[in-house]
C-alpha cells in the first residue's frame, strides 16, 4: 500500500520595507540650561557737545533774615524758641488786652517791670501784647496810667554819652521816627565777664525800663530788635550801657539818643 507523503510549503518571510522606528526607552529625559546668563546692555553715556562754561553753574539760593512780629499766644503756653524751663506764673491773674494797652503800661499799672511781666508770661523779648488775647498780670491794673508822653519840644533831646565805639548806635540820628519793629544796630566793647543792656525811657518820665540785655560783644552789628508797640508812641530815650564783670559802667560805656516812636504802619490794602 503506497503511504502519501505530504511535503511542507516553503514559509514565506516578510521582509519591512522600512526600518522599525526605534522605541523610547522610559528613562526621564533632563534639560540643560547654559551655565552663563547674558546680562543686560548698559547704554552708552550720553556725551554733551560744547564747553564746560557754556553749563549754568548752581546758585546759591537767597538768604532771608525773619523778623519776629507779635503774634498771639494762648494763655498757659510757652512761647516758641524759649527754654524749656520757663513755665508760666499759675499765681497770677488772666487779663484780656484792651485797644491801646502796652506791655510796658501794663507792667507799670500791674506794680511789676517790663522784664518780669515777659518772664512770666514766657513771651520773647520783641514780643507785644494783641488787644483780644489774654495775659498773665501778677494783679489787676488797678495804677494809674503813665502820664502821656511828653512832645519833642517838653523834654530835652540832646545826646548823652555815646564818645567812643564801646557803645555807640549806628543807624539812627536823634529824634528819628520809628515804628513797628526795627533792628538797632550799634557797637558795645563788653569786656571779659561782661554785658551790654538797652533801657527806654518815655518821654516825662525819669525811670528806665529794661529791655534787653546780652553777653556778646557788637560791632556795628545788631544789638537788639526793638518792638515800638510794647511802648506806645511819643519821645521816648535809648539807652546802651556796657558793664564790667561786677556790674559796672566801664569808662565812656554809655550812649543815649532821643527817638520819635510812631503809631503801627496799618497794613496795605
Amino acid at each position: 500500500m503506497a503511504t502519501a507523503q505530504i511535503t511542507a510549503a516553503p514559509t514565506l518571510a516578510i521582509e519591512p520595507t522600512e526600518p522599525a522606528p526605534p522605541i523610547a526607552s522610559p528613562t526621564q529625559s533632563r534639560l540643560e540650561l547654559p551655565v552663563e546668563i547674558a546680562s543686560p546692555t548698559q547704554p552708552a553715556p550720553m556725551v554733551i557737545e560744547g564747553a564746560v562754561a557754556d553749563l549754568p553753574g548752581p546758585r546759591a539760593l537767597p538768604r532771608l533774615d525773619a523778623v519776629l512780629l507779635p503774634t498771639p499766644t494762648l494763655h498757659g503756653t510757652p512761647q516758641p524758641g524759649l527754654p524749656d524751663a520757663c513755665r508760666v506764673r499759675a499765681d497770677w491773674l488772666p487779663y484780656q488786652v484792651k485797644p491801646g494797652d502796652t506791655l510796658f503800661a501794663l507792667a507799670e499799672q500791674s506794680g511789676t517791670s517790663l522784664v518780669a511781666l515777659r518772664d512770666g508770661n514766657c513771651f520773647s523779648y520783641v514780643r507785644g501784647a494783641l488787644p483780644g488775647e489774654r495775659i498773665l498780670l501778677p494783679s489787676p491794673p488797678d495804677l494809674p496810667a503813665p502820664s502821656a508822653t511828653s512832645s519833642a519840644t517838653e523834654q530835652e533831646d540832646d545826646v548823652r554819652g555815646c564818645a567812643s565805639r564801646s557803645a555807640a548806635f549806628m543807624q539812627f540820628a536823634p529824634m528819628s521816627e520809628l515804628a513797628d519793629i526795627v533792628a538797632i544796630r550799634g557797637s558795645a566793647a563788653v569786656p571779659a565777664g561782661g554785658r551790654y543792656r538797652l533801657l527806654i525811657r518815655p518821654g516825662g518820665s525819669l525811670d528806665y525800663a529794661l529791655y534787653y540785655e546780652s553777653a556778646a560783644a557788637k560791632q556795628d552789628e545788631v544789638l537788639a530788635l526793638l518792638n515800638i508797640e510794647i511802648f506806645g508812641s511819643g519821645l521816648h530815650s535809648l539807652r546802651l550801657e556796657v558793664l564790667d564783670a561786677e556790674g559796672v559802667q566801664i569808662n565812656a560805656g554809655f550812649c543815649e539818643i532821643p527817638l520819635l516812636f510812631q503809631p503801627p504802619i496799618p497794613p496795605a490794602r
